[in-house]
């Protein structure tokens, strides 16, 4: 009976993988990670889900839950150093990212500039 559900398992898991990956390959990622998100209540230490599931948040925008997911894919596949070297990683590609942000910021609303026009100004 063991044997059967572990069978069952590994055939889930695999499938979940293999349809996550073609929705992903046709871009819908909403679906890709709803079946990543089932391959792994299966077994939450599956490499190659948590992997995909990675790479799917990215692509889709979802950076904070990419990052997430790729500390944990990197503790699962390296251990400690390897974290270690994710986290020193993740320092730099968050101080990267925030920096871009903050220069499209300051391009987008440089200082000194009249304030826009469809704000009310009282007069003096």
């Amino acid at each position: 009976m063991r044997r059967v559900r572990m069978a069952e398992s590994a055939t889930a898991l695999k499938a979940g993988c293999e349809e996550g990956w073609a929705y992903a390959q046709k871009g819908d990622y909403d679906r890709a990670i709803q079946d990543y998100d089932q391959a792994l209540r299966i077994k939450p230490t599956y490499v190659l889900a948590l992997n995909n599931r990675r790479l799917a948040y990215a692509r889709k925008g979802d950076y904070l839950r990419a990052m997430i997911d790729n500390i944990h894919f990197m503790w699962l596949k390296f251990g400690f150093w390897g974290n270690v070297i994710r986290l020193s990683i993740l320092a730099l590609s968050l101080a990267v990212l925030f920096g871009s942000i903050f220069k499209r910021y300051r391009r987008d609303h440089p200082m000194g500039q009249e304030p826009d026009a469809g704000i009310f100004h009282p007069r003096n």
